[in-house]
């Protein structure tokens, strides 16, 4: 291109005139855009899509299910998700826990971290390539089958999705008998349904302790027993002396090492108390307004009880 003309005190034309070239370039096509060959010209990114630093050889990327664009940049839709250069892409690297990592190698577009469910959980980091002695990594090429790498809920609690698993809304607990007659309640309550939740001497009452969860509860528990022989008992639960116990969010009553947790909440004590004089195993099922809770029903069994030598019984 021959330049001509005069700036400032420098003579363009004489220096035209001399043999002066000067050639233009241009600069390569800035962030959020990509340079179209037919055209010489950038063109902007849809906000569907990003090119993340000034240049000239990348055409706009689609934005990833997993992120969202704005021509120039990726952000992350789920927080704490990590996302790796490769070339002139983002890929998703991690997803928090409760997520599992979605990602094609063929179709960037489909990167995304997939929330487990309600009824399933995931407790571990969720990544494309696990770390030396570490279990295999957590990652699928679909959100439908990335559902298959979340954990089923365990018996006796609750799964809202994600990482999360807490008690069941009622948890039933057996009272245990000691030898002078007194009776506490078991450490565990019963979780799994048809599973074998206590055993009571015949000389003794039968007697579970229900705990219910559930914030400003105000619903009727009832129980129906059927015995091996055929016989059928029911009955309602009854408010407990002392009807109201403080436990944590994640399980487990309140304790002097837990004092100060600020998950803490009341929930409402009940009793089911009855006696029964057939020996054997029985069936205990626990109903909520009418419908049977979800762990219910349990088995319990009537054992004998030992004469101690010496006791004259």
């Amino acid at each position: 291109v021959a330049v001509a003309g005069s700036i400032g005190d420098t003579d363009w034309a004489a220096l035209a005139g001399a043999g002066l070239r000067a050639r233009l370039l241009r600069a390569p096509c800035p962030a959020g855009w990509s340079f179209s060959a037919p055209s010489r010209a950038c063109i902007a990114c849809f906000p569907s899509q990003y090119v993340l630093e000034p240049n000239d050889a990348v055409a706009c990327q689609d934005c990833p299910l997993g992120a969202a664009c704005n021509g120039s940049s990726l952000v992350p839709r789920i927080p704490g998700s990590t996302w790796v250069r490769e070339g002139q892409a983002l890929r998703i690297a991690q997803c928090p826990i409760g997520y599992i990592v979605v990602r094609d190698e063929g179709r960037p577009i489909a990167d995304d971290c997939a929330l487990c469910t309600p009824g399933k959980y995931q407790s571990r980091r969720a990544s494309v390539v696990a770390a030396p002695g570490e279990p295999p990594p957590l990652w699928s090429t679909s959100a439908s089958s990335a559902a298959l790498l979340c954990l089923d809920c365990p018996d006796g609690y609750q799964c809202p999705g994600g990482a999360v698993v807490v008690p069941a809304d009622i948890e039933i607990y057996p009272l245990i008998s000691s030898d002078t007659g007194a009776q506490r309640a078991a450490t565990e309550p019963c979780r799994r349904k048809l599973s074998l939740c206590g055993a009571f001497p015949i000389t003794s009452a039968v007697a579970f302790r229900l705990i219910d969860h559930r914030p400003a509860a105000a619903a009727v528990l009832s129980y129906e027993v059927y015995s091996g022989n055929g016989g059928l008992l029911n009955g309602t639960a009854a408010l407990a002396d002392n009807n109201t116990v403080a436990v944590l969010a994640s399980g487990g009553t309140v304790s002097a090492s837990s004092e100060g947790n600020v998950n803490v909440s009341v929930s409402t004590v009940h009793m089911v108390r009855f006696r029964l004089v057939d020996l054997g195993v029985h069936i205990l099922a626990i109903y909520l307004d009418g419908k049977q809770v979800p762990n219910s029903p349990f088995l319990f069994a009537i054992t004998r009880t030992e004469c101690k030598t010496g006791s004259g019984r």
